[in-house]
């Protein structure tokens, strides 16, 4: 029993000295960095469906306010169509909710494990600066948020995107 305790302690003691590479740290804040713009694209695309609902509610009320408009709402499928987009634009914005609850905990969890910020970082250039300095490897600047909605949606992203990294001779 003694000799397990003993090795029991030796193992403890190897364990609380070991600690998180530095390079584990910088890939987990840059891994944590491509997640924010990916949820940042899916929050533009979340909130450009919500102003079209918007846009076409507005236009069907500017409608009734006519003569004929009441009528000529009354007898098209707009009403259904504006409908269906709100409801669709609500549940991006709920699924929006739920991820951001999900990656805020997940992170959160990770820094209390590993013992450092993950969040709070040097920003990704500099972080794509200092991991990729050591490689034959060129780091394509990440694509800014476009001012226009995603046609295919965020699924449909990585097929229009170029490259993050790109190899050269």
């Amino acid at each position: 029993v003694r000799m397990a305790l003993k090795k029991a302690e030796k193992e403890f003691e190897l364990r609380s000295s070991w600690s998180v590479p530095d390079a584990l740290q910088k890939w987990l804040q840059l891994t944590h960095e491509v997640e924010v713009q990916y949820y940042n694209i899916k929050r533009q695309n979340a909130e450009m469906q919500l102003a079209i609902a918007k846009d076409e509610a507005e236009k069907i009320k500017k409608k009734r306010s006519t003569v004929f408009g009441t009528l000529h709402v009354a007898h098209s499928s707009s009403l259904d169509e504006v409908d269906h987009k709100i409801l669709e634009a609500k549940k991006a914005l709920s699924e929006l909710t739920t991820c951001l609850r999900e990656r805020l905990f997940r992170w959160q969890q990770i820094e209390k494990i590993c013992g450092f910020q993950i969040a709070h970082n040097s920003g990704l250039p500099s972080l794509t600066s200092s991991l990729y300095s050591d490689h034959s490897w060129v780091v394509m600047p990440r694509v800014s948020i476009p001012p226009y909605p995603i046609a295919g949606g965020v699924d449909d992203l990585d097929e229009d995107t170029p490259p993050i990294v790109s190899q050269f001779p």
